[in-house]
């Protein structure tokens, strides 16, 4: 199982989502923006822009107006859960392999990432939003059982402009995601050889370097 990397889980997760919208945007826009409330006209407007428009997919706040539209996937953070594992992790619940008592150790985490949508149109910025938001729904399953992001929760923040970037509005809108996951070492730590404790007290000593 090892350490979670759900920044680049969800990264994938939304290429691989809109890569597919994109493929056949008059089955799919429909299906995330119900054209009987937002009219046909809209569903028109919405997949031409998508297709008209290459969407990054970054991870960071590395959002300016070179890099959009864009989706900037920002790094979760992590806090325990209530619950530590131990002893009944054992190895053939990740590899199938039989083995003799447990050699792993784990903890439950509880996990909060954003997708930052940004564009330099206020309603580019919504639908994008709201096309992360459907490709992540979508994906629960999938996230849960193949990538270990269990209990998948997603909202969304309201919309503003960056404002640093006045008088050229880039607006922007947070799709928040919360999940839980495991991430587990082996029991034994034998990846720590030796331990040596350093001091810097001279600002012209030299860094550790490995």
């Amino acid at each position: 199982m090892g350490i979670l990397l759900p920044e680049k889980i969800i990264m994938a997760v939304l290429a691989s989502g809109l890569e597919t919208i994109k493929g056949d945007t008059d089955e799919y826009i429909p299906k995330v923006f119900d054209e009987d409330t937002m009219g046909s006209d809209f569903i028109t407007k919405a997949a031409q822009y998508l297709t008209g428009n290459k969407v990054k997919i970054a991870q960071g706040y590395n959002v300016d107006d070179a890099r959009l539209p864009g989706w900037y996937v920002v790094p979760a953070s992590v806090a325990p859960a209530e619950d530590f594992i131990g002893d009944y992790i054992t190895e053939d619940e990740y590899t199938g392999e039989e083995t003799e008592g447990s050699i792993y150790e784990g903890i439950h985490n509880n996990f909060q990432a954003r997708v930052v949508s940004a564009s330099a149109n206020g309603d580019a910025t919504m639908i994008l939003e709201a096309l992360a938001r459907y490709i992540l729904l979508s994906a629960r399953e999938t996230m849960g059982d193949k990538y270990g992001l269990h209990e998948l929760n997603v909202t969304a923040t309201d919309m503003d402009p960056i404002y640093q970037f006045m008088p050229q509005n880039l607006y922007y809108r947070s799709t928040v995601l919360s999940f839980r996951g495991l991430n587990t070492w082996e029991k034994e730590f034998t990846i720590i050889k030796t331990v040596e404790i350093f001091g810097k007290f001279n600002a012209d000593e030299d860094f550790v370097e490995i």
